[in-house]
């Protein structure tokens, strides 16, 4: 039987707020320059190659971040990586992965400001966990014109709103607002509608996720954007995935997860308490935990606030 003892609890307490107060000072600290249209700062993951998307089916978090407290956030956000494996899709649109700021629910934070996104990405392959791309409708969206139309039509609709940061059709202006409750909308109901986007609303399930089987399918497809009256077929190698109402797709995943962990519980002590708890995680979360480094402006950030502080004291004593 093993023994936990409730320093360990604080400990673990003191580090997650480390975590919170240097990514909240951080925002503050970074030039303007570096801040998107929400106010959220970024690093130059964009500048890795890696980071180049390769035309293959892209699994896309559709929420505007991943809800709850971190905690839960991450839980999702383990959910969402296991789905893509789980799919055999090799790539997750980094655009996409964002979490949300407790403190202000119109806004959300990029995941390469939290980890270390070209970290990630040098190690997964080996893995077995998908790279994370940024988005390129030269690479992700296809068109195919008809022979029987007018071939100059090759203009590409993208499925991904580079502008809003969000999946293209959905309300923007309903998502971003902080009193909207997304536990109580259907973000999903919102992706395909209207003619120009039909053929954004991929299911992983039921679609092909060929890429060469994508672009066969486009060209047999015969309603919406795709009907012989537009002349163009048009495709995408985006999948959206993400929560529904009340707790979501994504927690009801993770806890499914946690159903089929391979050792049966063992007897533990917390606080002189006996519970029964699973002594490993699964092995795709064992892995995600091996790849999520903090990323290079947060250590820096973590280490300077450490610094300042021992100095402090130093000056105090």
């Amino acid at each position: 039987m093993k023994r936990r003892y409730s320093s360990a609890n604080t400990r673990i307490l003191a580090i997650g707020f480390v975590f919170l107060f240097t990514t909240l000072n951080l925002q503050k600290k970074i030039s303007p320059l570096e801040q998107n249209d929400y106010g959220m700062p970024h690093n130059d993951a964009h500048l890795s190659s890696r980071t180049t998307p390769k035309p293959q089916p892209t699994l896309v978090h559709f929420d505007p971040y991943f809800m709850g407290g971190f905690r839960n956030q991450h839980m999702r956000f383990v959910a969402f990586v296991a789905n893509a494996v789980n799919l055999n899709i090799s790539q997750i649109l980094l655009p996409s992965l964002r979490w949300g700021d407790p403190y202000n629910k119109s806004k959300s934070i990029h995941h390469e400001l939290l980890f270390d996104v070209q970290y990630w990405n040098s190690r997964a392959d080996s893995l077995g966990l998908p790279f994370l791309v940024n988005y390129d409708p030269n690479v992700l969206e296809g068109i195919i014109p008809n022979t029987g139309g007018n071939e100059s039509a090759t203009t590409v609709v993208p499925c991904w709103n580079e502008t809003s940061g969000l999946y293209s059709g959905v309300d923007e202006a309903l998502l971003r607002n902080p009193g909207t409750n997304l536990r109580k909308i259907h973000t999903w109901g919102m992706i395909g509608q209207g003619e120009i986007y039909s053929h954004c609303r991929r299911t992983p399930w039921t679609d092909e996720n060929d890429p060469i089987k994508i672009e066969e399918a486009a060209r047999q497809d015969d309603n919406s954007t795709n009907s012989t009256s537009n002349k163009v077929y048009r495709f995408t190698h985006l999948t959206p995935h993400g929560g529904l109402i009340s707790s979501g797709r994504l927690w009801w995943e993770y806890s499914n997860m946690q159903k089929n962990r391979g050792r049966a519980s063992e007897p533990t002590l917390i606080n002189s308490q006996l519970v029964y708890m699973h002594p490993e995680h699964v092995q795709i979360e064992r892995a995600i935990y091996e790849l999520l480094r903090p990323s290079h402006h947060l250590r820096l950030a973590t280490e300077n606030a450490i610094q300042m502080v021992l100095q402090n004291n130093a000056t105090s004593n």
